[in-house]
């Protein structure tokens, strides 16, 4: 029953995080003209974690998956998506590791791959 009351404010708050997280992110990269090939950015939502439209769009998708009260096989396919969009990032993290060399490492070692961590207080 807590349960059931939970999941209407963590589907709105999981659906608003998501869609500002992958607005966001989108912007970022409009600013750069669209983040043309050899472009690596790492600040604003790219600061946060590695694959911040992953991260927005996954959330978005829960949230509104709990919204909406979605079967079993609906949650599995959304997982599954979710999955295979992690495989294809990993492959777009070897591609820019190639592109980027030690800038790129730098990075990976800096920045979270998916969830971002808690920053220290100032």
């Amino acid at each position: 029953m807590a349960l059931a009351l939970l999941r209407v404010p963590v589907g709105a708050l999981l659906t608003a995080a998501g869609a500002v997280l992958f607005v966001w992110a989108q912007a970022a990269r409009a600013r750069v003209g669209g983040a043309p090939a050899g472009t690596l950015l790492t600040t604003g939502p790219y600061g946060l974690c590695r694959h911040p439209l992953l991260l927005g769009a996954l959330a978005l998708l829960a949230g509104l998956g709990l919204l909406r009260q979605v079967g079993d096989g609906t949650a599995a396919v959304l997982a599954g998506l979710g999955l295979a969009a992690v495989g294809l990032s990993l492959l777009e993290e070897r591609h820019l590791l190639r592109q980027h060399g030690d800038a790129y490492r730098r990075y990976r070692a800096r920045v979270p791959f998916l969830v971002p961590r808690p920053r220290p207080r100032r």
